[in-house]
Parts: C-alpha cells; structure tokens; sequence
C-alpha cells in the first residue's frame, strides 16, 4: 500500500492511500483496479482503470482454466469513477506481482493491442505428426483392420 501526503508537509498527514486491489461489490462483480482511498472522505472510493476479472471454466465441469479481464465500463473512456463505500462487500490489496503486471500491461497497452500481442505457438514437427485428413483417415482405417484381422485370427485358432 502506498500512501502519499497532500501539500501540507509540515503536519506531515497523510491523505490517502494507493494501491492495487481486488474489489468485491455488492452487485457481484469481481473488479481489479489501482484504488484510492482518500482517509478524509471515507464514504467514497476512486478507482482508476477498472477491469472485471470472469473466470474461464473447463466446458462440463467446475474447474477454471484461467482468467479473463473486460473493461468494467464498457462504453466509457473514462479511466477513473468514484464508488460509495455501501457499494463494496472488500476490498483486498493485491500483492501478486504476475497479476500487476498483468494489470499494468493490460492499461498501458490497451485492450486491443493486447488481443493482437497474444503469442500463440507456431505449429512444427517437433510438436507430432503432421498429416492431411485423408492420410490420418487410411492411417487409422489400417490401423483398424490390422487389430480386428489379429483378433479374428485369434477367435479362430480358439475353436
């Protein structure tokens, strides 16, 4: 948490405190954003470039793959909104440095930049075999009737 002092630096008060944090508010939504909260004004937070964090799960279970960040207002171009403090269940500062960094990048670059910055794997060999449709097709068929040709044979020899 950092905490910075408004022009009165003789009384050496400090105003308000800066940090990143994960908010949890009463509508349900997950919201990760820098916060301010200023210690004057306790009935209100500002938060600064606000993302909804969702969570991606594997299709037909309950186990989440990752995490996905959207803009929370998603037809704004304003980067910073003000919160009354009955609108939030917690507030929890987040400490990880991957998800900041995360969080950082995702502001500074934009959300469009970040789609296209995606680093997706080249396919090579390295990774198996390559094949057309049609040879994995008569690959498997081959496959196929070796095994039920031994097993017959087998079945046979049994009688």
């Amino acid at each position: 948490m950092r905490s910075s002092n408004s022009d009165s630096e003789k009384n050496n008060i400090e105003t308000y405190d800066e940090f990143y944090a994960t908010m949890k508010l009463i509508t349900g939504e997950e919201v990760l954003a820098l916060v301010v909260i200023d210690k004057k004004e306790k009935d209100q937070v500002v938060i600064e470039n606000p993302v909804i964090c969702k969570e991606i799960k594997v299709s037909g279970s309950n186990i989440p793959m990752g995490y996905k960040f959207e803009p929370w207002m998603k037809m704004s171009t304003d980067e910073t909104y003000i919160i009354n403090s009955d609108k939030i269940v917690t507030i929890s500062e987040i400490t990880n440095k991957h998800i900041i960094k995360t969080y950082k990048n995702l502001i500074s670059k934009g959300w469009m930049m970040m789609d296209e910055e995606q680093e997706h794997s080249e396919v090579s060999k390295k990774m198996g075999y390559i094949s057309s449709v049609k040879k994995a097709r008569l690959l498997l068929e081959k496959s196929f009737r070796n095994k039920s040709f031994k097993k017959d044979s087998k079945d046979t020899k049994d009688t």
